[in-house]
């Protein structure tokens, strides 16, 4: 085969264009390429002075932080965190030398931030716990005041109160004067300085017009009346003691003794209650008789419904000492103003045989050996009761409560 020539086409003929935009493409992709690397350079110069500005103020603002308190920067470092307080160490150690950089900077910052606003809760916390605490006084306050208003209350009430006792007290002694004058047991020129005035300032009294306080003794004349009036008025309840006393004296004269003999005596304690023991003392020409008894049997002894303490020993009523253990026999004239003890002691002393026993006497006639002979209605039998001396003393006993129970009942008019 015929080896091709090395050379071949035709080489007289005009050259073939050439395509330079491959050429032109690559020429502008590279003056864009290095557009784009100023832009980038630009941007990085104007971010680092963003950077510098921002680095700027936030060095200032952590500066103002610690010029207003220093505390912040041992509080940083003193936490008790070992890589913490290390780190803002260093941190403050870079700031105070102009080596720290932004993230530095803004972590410190961050720091400094979390710390006052730790600060700000805490100081939250004081305030709303002495708001509490003020809300606490107020209401205490108002309620001192409310006790206050209260008692400065019932201060005028009781002063109130005594205004009109003292009111009172006046119309009354003034009314006693006017009466005196209008009886004739005295003059109107008789009475005294104080009483005058009260009688003729009645009617303003009366009408609350006047101070009662004005009324009370300016003068020593006044005085010195009322003085010798309360002297005569003791006297008077001196001589009425000592007339008191004289009667007192003369009632333990005419005393006479419980029983006239001995028999009698022992005849009447026969029938003792279980714990009751008596003694026998002898007084004037008879004898009285002392109970005593035992206090564990003190609830045993029969006593009057509705008084415990008033005991039915032999027919008779006795009042327990608790601290003698002893047993006092009552006279009609101890009982007093008890109408309603009275009257429940005559119940409970009148027993059947009592009432019997004084149906005889008052049915019967004595005969020579001194017994009641008493007619039978039904059969028309003559029936002898003897006589009997404890009975006779016990119907005596019972004469005296009723007779002492007929004055009570002249007096009050609320017993039945």
């Amino acid at each position: 085969m015929a080896r091709k020539p090395f050379f071949s086409g035709n080489y007289g003929s005009a050259l073939a264009r050439v395509d330079t935009r491959p050429i032109m493409e690559a020429g502008r992709a590279q003056g864009q390429m290095y557009a784009n690397m100023g832009k980038q350079i630009g941007g990085l110069i104007k971010e680092y002075g963003l950077n510098k500005e921002k680095q700027g103020k936030i060095t200032d603002k952590i500066e103002n932080r610690l010029k207003l308190d220093p505390s912040i920067a041992q509080r940083l470092t003193m936490t008790g965190d070992e890589d913490f307080d290390k780190k803002n160490v260093t941190d403050m150690e870079k700031l105070a030398s102009g080596e720290l950089g932004l993230k530095g900077l803004q972590r410190l910052d961050s720091a400094m931030a979390t710390i006052n606003e730790v600060d700000l809760q805490k100081q939250a916390e004081q305030d709303r716990e002495i708001a509490n605490q003020q809300s606490l006084i107020n209401q205490k306050l108002l309620n001192q005041e409310f006790n206050t208003k209260e008692k400065l209350k019932e201060v005028e009430d009781t002063q109130k109160t005594q205004k009109d006792k003292a009111f009172t007290g006046l119309i009354a002694r003034a009314d006693e004067a006017l009466a005196l004058v209008k009886s004739g047991d005295l003059q109107y020129n008789d009475l005294n300085v104080h009483t005058k005035r009260l009688v003729n300032d009645r009617d303003l009294l009366v009408n609350r017009q006047v101070d009662p306080n004005d009324y009370a003794y300016s003068t020593d004349a006044e005085a010195k009346a009322a003085l010798d009036k309360l002297e005569a008025e003791e006297t008077k309840l001196d001589i009425k003691g000592k007339k008191l006393g004289l009667t007192e004296e003369t009632k333990e004269a005419a005393k006479m003794p419980e029983f006239n003999d001995r028999d009698s005596a022992v005849e009447s304690v026969k029938d003792l209650p279980q714990g009751v023991s008596a003694s026998f003392k002898k007084f004037k020409d008879g004898f009285d008789i002392e109970l005593q008894y035992k206090a564990k049997e003190f609830t045993d002894i029969p006593s009057v419904p509705g008084y415990p303490n008033y005991k039915k020993v032999g027919g008779f009523l006795y009042e327990a000492d608790p601290k003698k253990k002893t047993l006092r026999k009552l006279d009609p004239e101890d009982f007093g103003e008890k109408s309603e003890l009275l009257q429940n002691t005559i119940k409970t002393l009148t027993t059947k045989n009592v009432e019997q026993y004084g149906l005889a006497k008052f049915r019967g006639e004595r005969n020579e050996d001194g017994d009641y002979d008493v007619e039978d209605p039904a059969s028309g039998e003559t029936i002898t009761i003897p006589f009997n001396q404890d009975l006779e003393n016990r119907l005596i006993y019972l004469d005296g409560l009723r007779n002492k129970l007929k004055t009570q009942i002249d007096l009050d008019l609320t017993i039945r």
